[in-house]
């Protein structure tokens, strides 16, 4: 499991955002892209009249839905990218939801927190609420109280860790939203020889890699800020965890991540519920 903490506080200043990360995919041994794929299993077939059904209520807007249907959680054994708390490869039976297309941005967040229903998030360097000229980025510095808060605002809810890999990987089982590519700037707002953000020096507005879309039209689950879910972390069944983790789980690669140690949307993080991260976001969900 991996861990993106940052050193004693929960911002820094700008100069320091690349090396704010304690426990990184950056200590991790690269993560080899060259492997065989993993043999993919099957979402099993959702019945038709469950599909009609399914399909009489729309999700809100801003929303794409998800079918329902047993997915695939976790990393299949014969793939060299795995970390042992992504194993055992399990089926996750899931009702249908909706999700948000993009991350929740700055300029949402605020109207939230301006009805004061949301707390403030952070206003450190690299944090982007009340930040001029950046509505349209992702919020981040927000607590995972502070994200279901916010989504609880909208009559929603945070996602499920499997909801949040269901709508990333979808029946292909891809190690990435785009397929089994690995992370590159072109893909997705991850970090550089550049610097944090492909040399952008931050965080861009949601939906700017257009290739950081998934089976269901979701963008930046690859890239961007990793996203709170509601999921507390234990190990899978069958599996293990690893003993210094604990917390919420939150899913996906960051701009602080450079492409070879993007994580995969298999890839497990956690962080205590307090935590607010330069890194570290969300998007809502919502039972359809």
């Amino acid at each position: 499991m991996l861990v993106a903490a940052l050193a004693g506080v929960a911002v820094v200043g700008a100069a320091a955002l690349v090396a704010v990360l304690v426990r990184s995919p950056v200590e991790r041994p690269a993560r080899s892209v060259a492997t065989k794929s993993a043999a993919r299993a099957p979402v099993a077939a959702v019945p038709a009249g469950r599909q009609a059904q399914a399909a009489e209520k729309k999700p809100p807007e801003g929303m794409v839905a998800v079918a329902a249907g047993s997915y695939v959680v976790g990393c299949a054994s014969g793939n060299r990218q795995c970390w042992d708390d992504e194993r055992p490869a399990h089926r996750v039976a899931l009702g249908r939801f909706g999700i948000m297309v993009h991350e929740v941005t700055m300029e949402q967040y605020d109207e939230c927190a301006a009805a004061g229903r949301c707390p403030p998030a952070g206003k450190e360097p690299g944090c982007t609420w009340q930040r001029e000229g950046e509505d349209r980025h992702p919020i981040n510095c927000v607590s995972w109280k502070a994200a279901g808060g916010y989504c609880a605002w909208r009559g929603w809810r945070l996602p499920s860790e499997a909801e949040w890999e269901a709508a990333a990987r979808g029946p292909s089982q891809a190690d990435y939203p785009w397929g089994s590519e690995p992370a590159s700037c072109e893909r997705a707002l991850v970090g550089s020889e550049r610097g944090g953000g492909c040399g952008a020096g931050g965080l861009l507005p949601v939906g700017s890699r257009q290739a950081d879309r998934s089976w269901v039209g979701a963008f930046d689950l690859g890239g961007s800020v990793r996203e709170w879910t509601a999921s507390e972390y234990a190990a899978y069944p069958g599996g293990k965890a690893e003993a210094e983790q604990r917390g919420k789980v939150n899913r996906g690669a960051s701009w602080l991540m450079e492409p070879g140690q993007a994580s995969t949307s298999h890839t497990r993080f956690a962080d205590e519920p307090g935590a607010a991260r330069l890194d570290l976001g969300f998007r809502c969900a919502v039972d359809l």
